[in-house]
């Protein structure tokens, strides 16, 4: 609640491409080139790059669970769920923030550990509920 399509479009370019997909069932043709366009982003991002964001994690639970909805067999399920782990585990939104406090012992000038978001809280339930199945 509270953001437009626009700042969504501006703050989160690649979950908005997500929602723009999932939300193009009507026109199958150009839902299957962006979700074609998608997974090569989510392919040269991660998987090249070794980028990591919640913003991917997100756009992945989103697809998935359109996958989730309208074909349990997807061929893409599998990969993209085992992603959504990794991502999360990367993320360390799987671990407890005082879970880094045992690192901070480590560190000469630890840093604080930061409260979790809501957004990584709501991300963190759909990894779990898409490993639920």
């Amino acid at each position: 609640p509270g953001i437009t399509a626009t700042e969504l479009a501006s703050d989160k370019p690649f979950l908005f491409r997500a929602i723009k997909m999932v939300a193009s069932y009507k026109n199958l043709k150009s839902m299957r080139a962006q979700n074609y366009a998608i997974m090569k982003h989510l392919t040269e991002q991660m998987l090249t790059r070794s980028e990591r964001s919640l913003e991917m994690l997100q756009a992945i639970l989103l697809v998935l669970g359109y996958y989730h909805y309208h074909c349990m067999l997807h061929a893409q399920m599998n990969n993209l769920t085992a992603l959504a782990n990794s991502l999360a585990g990367d993320l360390g939104i799987n671990r407890p923030p005082d879970a880094q406090e045992r690192m901070r012992l480590l560190h000469p000038s630890p840093e604080e550990p930061r409260a979790r978001t809501n957004d990584e809280r709501r991300a963190l339930c759909g990894v779990w509920y898409m490993n639920s199945w």
